[in-house]
């Protein structure tokens, strides 16, 4: 496919590039909680497994993240309810994820809190686009004298007078 070594280097390094840029410790967590990708031992992986930790000290206290990291065991091994036939059957590739937690977590109650809470955040960059739009309409010819912090408040109040009207 690629007619010489250094034009395969250049497409890797082009996807490593993004990778770092669009990488978040959210995508790692994601990956080790979405049942399609079980099969992939997330746990091998030390980049990945710091991810989730981080993620876990940022949003649980202690005891919750020792729970979680037990219950993970189970879910990792498929014990319990996760070696269930119905479980196991369940299409995790076209179904809902979230859904697939809600029906098989009820056995580690504190993992599918927290899973259900990771495969719930918004994946897209519409509310980047529309911070960028506000932002284009505050910071014109006739407002280009405000101080970045000026702008930063504007932009922030606007999106939320946008966001409570809508409400």
């Amino acid at each position: 496919m690629y007619r010489n070594r250094n034009q395969r280097n250049d497409i890797v390094k082009l996807v490593d590039d993004r990778w770092v840029e669009l990488h978040s410790p959210l995508h790692s967590a994601g990956f080790c909680v979405h049942p399609a990708y079980q099969v992939f031992h997330q746990h091998t992986n030390e980049d990945v497994w710091k991810d989730l930790l981080y993620l876990l000290d940022r949003w649980c206290d202690l005891s919750t993240k020792k729970s979680i990291l037990a219950q993970f065991i189970v879910y990792r091994e498929r014990r319990g309810i996760f070696s269930r036939d119905v479980a196991l059957g369940f299409d995790v590739s076209t179904d809902d994820p979230i859904a697939w937690w809600s029906n098989f977590g009820c056995e580690v109650p504190q993992l599918q809190a927290f899973a259900i809470k990771v495969l719930s955040q918004c994946v897209t960059a519409s509310p980047c686009e529309t911070n960028w739009s506000l932002y284009e309409w505050i910071v014109n010819k006739r407002r280009n004298r405000l101080s970045v912090e000026k702008q930063k408040n504007l932009v922030y109040v606007n999106a939320n007078l946008r966001f409570v009207s809508k409400l």
